[in-house]
């Protein structure tokens, strides 16, 4: 089941819920931004820190991550999500 804030409720006009949908996209197109930003600061931090791959915790650790990014492009995201993924900016940038 979707959460609340997902589902479009049944009682809106056909003008409220095109401003709605053109709002959702709106937000959707801001975190694609955010993620990408998110992605290529984290190749670059590994591009500057090439010694970690030598490391086999730290360069698994460094592709989960990267995934999880990468997964969080396809999906809505809670508020875990997001908390991770500031988490993630505050230490790859």
């Amino acid at each position: 089941m979707k959460a609340k804030a997902q589902q479009i409720p049944n009682t809106m006009t056909k003008t409220e819920r095109t401003k709605f949908l053109k709002q959702r996209k709106i937000r959707n197109d801001r975190k694609l931004v955010k993620l990408k930003q998110l992605q290529v600061a984290m190749i670059a931090w590994a591009d500057r820190h090439k010694r970690f791959e030598s490391h086999a915790d730290a360069g698994d650790t460094w592709k989960e991550r990267m995934s999880y990014t990468l997964k969080c492009e396809n999906r809505e995201l809670d508020v875990d999500d997001i908390k991770m993924l500031n988490n993630l900016w505050k230490a790859y940038k």
